[in-house]
């Protein structure tokens, strides 16, 4: 049996942080039945500097220096983490000269030090999969001695203001290089087939097993509606003060980051809310637990249009009612979420879900969310491999 390819994740992220990434669910899912590199964000001087002042903590703790470590996961399978040297900080940069001779010293510094880890652990021609990180990924081609490159987009990299300057111009360059691009929602698939027709959507997943345990949740003498993720300005901060107001005697949870001081400060005047701030995965179901309605109120725009919510399956795992405005396409969800249009809609949603008691649309939600786990997303990702390759379904050994 051929054995199945190498994989080398080249990762805007690190792989031990805060909150769940796709990235990192589907690195996980591929290890499986592949060895997988997972290579984390290099951190900047600046970084580093932070870290040696107390300001500021590395997730890697790799104080600035190239570490290769591995991971044994629950699964059984085994993952190797990199976390590469130190680079300069190029990102405030404005284009031109500079910034393209510094980050080619970045991507000299950052290819090097994976060489260096696949000779030692003898990977031979891997997949690339570039996640979100165009930028050193243009750089990479070609020098990593790949059989093929893959770019995965799970965010549209032009709604960031960190990201549009340098982001965008590298993201139209590289796709068309790419061997094959792989999304996260229906509308960056709109936008990122015409610039590579080898272009598949792989929307995220849930650890179905790990939110499950959130089911059955108590009943509560304190109705409680939570919000898992940052509160950041994907919110609709209107929309949600109303919800305070409308239902005063109802507790309304933040469950993760506040990178937004303003928002904590607007919210923190109701008595009736409440942040937790950011908790590892492995703690998010008790939270979970004690909630009657999960939220999604985003606000509509070019951002959110392009965004497949994390939390949306995490919710239905545990049976909760939804509420989300319709900033996406969310037509798979039908029958199970409500989606709204209107301030009034959403208020009446959340109205109808805290007094709803119907154990058949909750166990509905739960075969939902069942679907839709990291496992059935990571063979997905494995027939846009076998896609690429034409190989038969068999050298893969999915079930």
């Amino acid at each position: 049996m051929t054995i199945p390819p190498d994989i080398v994740c080249v990762s805007l992220t690190t792989w031990a942080g805060e909150y769940t990434t796709s990235t990192g669910q589907l690195m996980a899912e591929l290890a499986r039945r592949h060895r997988v590199l997972f290579v984390n964000y290099a951190p900047t001087l600046k970084d580093v500097y932070g870290q040696w002042r107390g300001q500021k903590r590395l997730p890697t703790g790799s104080g600035g220096r190239e570490t290769l470590t591995t991971v044994f996961l629950p699964h059984g399978g085994t993952l190797h983490v990199l976390t590469p040297p130190w680079v300069l900080p190029i990102n405030p940069l404005p284009p031109g000269r500079v910034y393209d001779a510094l980050l080619a010293f970045n991507v000299a510094r950052i290819g090097g030090s994976i060489r260096r880890a696949t000779r030692r652990l003898g990977f031979e021609k891997p997949v690339v999969i570039n996640a979100l990180h165009p930028t050193v990924g243009r750089g990479l081609l070609g020098r990593l001695g790949e059989r093929a490159t893959v770019y995965y987009g799970y965010d549209e990299i032009s709604a960031e203001t960190w990201s549009k300057a340098h982001g965008v111009p590298a993201e139209r360059e590289f796709l068309p290089k790419a061997d094959a691009v792989v999304v996260s929602s229906a509308g960056l698939l709109e936008r990122k087939k015409p610039l590579n027709p080898r272009t598949f959507l792989v929307e995220n997943g849930v650890d179905f097993d790990l939110f499950h345990r959130a089911y059955p949740r108590p009943p509560r003498p304190v109705p409680t509606v939570g919000y898992l993720g940052a509160v950041d300005n994907r919110l609709d901060a209107d929309l949600l003060e109303a919800c305070f107001v409308r239902f005063p005697d109802v507790r309304f949870v933040f469950i993760g980051r506040v990178p937004e001081a303003g928002l904590r400060e607007r919210f923190g005047r109701y008595a009736n809310v409440a942040f937790t701030g950011p908790k590892p995965p492995s703690e998010l179901p008790d939270l979970v637990r004690q909630m009657d309605v999960g939220l999604i109120p985003f606000v509509k725009n070019e951002q959110t249009r392009a965004i497949y919510p994390l939390k949306i399956n995490e919710y239905l795992a545990a049976g909760l009612p939804v509420v989300t405005t319709r900033f996406a396409e969310l037509g798979a969800f039908e029958g199970v979420v409500r989606v709204v249009d209107s301030v009034g809609e959403f208020l009446e949603a959340v109205r109808e879900s805290l007094s709803e008691n119907d154990l058949e649309i909750e166990l509905r939600r739960i075969a939902v969310a069942r679907g839709n786990s990291w496992a059935r997303r990571g063979e997905a990702l494995e027939g846009v491999l076998e896609r690429m390759f034409n190989v038969q379904r068999s050298i893969f050994n999915v079930q």
